[in-house]
């Protein structure tokens, strides 16, 4: 793929500290040879949004599943607090990791990644017991920040992969950043409107849906963390 005077292409990585192959984006100047900064931000911002429909992002996915689930559609708002509060949390990570501030082992944090899905999924089964349960809103949105915090993590293993020393890491990391947010947008439209069909046309109840759910993402977060934690 080509965009402006860059051409994207995709190859498999493998980090030193992360045994696990990774596909990731490698930009390459064509011609002319300089490209300007919108061309440039225009390149990482398609890295971001193909970022989360990569294969290799199916863990994030199916954690945004997990969190969506737990609310029906009436709490539209509610949903989009918590939501908000994962993006701060993974924006705020994914940041320091880029700027050479803060970092950790690739396969640790996907570990941790795995744990939260387990976490979020065990959260709604939980809920789901409690016919009265309404757990507070500033509870949910600092667990959804902290989670936030480690997927931005994971983003951020992707993100120093495709920079090169001579890019701007700010413009970079901004539309990087927007690109995801992006995905995320679309990816959640897509559960909203599985959602609906099947609560409203197919007449699934919303807890047996949020148990379903929860259940496949609970075993498959149990199996990432085993495959994972023997990769440490």
């Amino acid at each position: 793929m080509k965009i402006g005077t860059l051409k994207v292409q995709y190859f498999d990585y493998k980090s030193p500290d992360n045994p696990l192959n990774t596909s990731v984006l490698c930009l390459t100047q064509g011609f002319p040879p300089i490209f300007t900064s919108m061309t440039e931000f225009q390149a990482y911002l398609s890295f971001g949004f193909d970022h989360i429909f990569n294969f290799d992002a199916y863990d994030h996915i199916l954690f945004i599943a997990t969190l969506v689930a737990a609310y029906d559609m009436a709490f539209w708002k509610r949903m989009i607090l918590i939501l908000t509060a994962f993006t701060i949390g993974h924006s705020i990570t994914l940041a320091l990791s880029a700027l050479g501030i803060f970092s950790m082992n690739n396969v640790l944090v996907e570990v941790l990644i795995a744990c939260t899905i387990l976490i979020a999924a065990c959260y709604n089964l939980l809920l789901q017991r409690k016919t009265n349960s309404s757990p507070s809103i500033l509870f949910q949105y600092l667990i959804a920040t902290c989670f936030g915090l480690i997927h931005g993590l994971g983003f951020a293993g992707q993100f120093r992969a495709l920079m090169g020393s001579g890019n701007e890491v700010l413009v970079a990391l901004l539309a990087f950043n927007i690109g995801v947010e992006l995905g995320q947008i679309v990816i959640i439209g897509i559960f909203l409107i599985i959602l609906f069909l099947a609560t409203r046309l197919l007449k699934i109840s919303h807890h047996i849906l949020c148990i379903g759910i929860s259940l496949i993402a609970g075993i498959t977060a149990i199996v990432l963390i085993v495959q994972r934690m023997q990769t440490l």
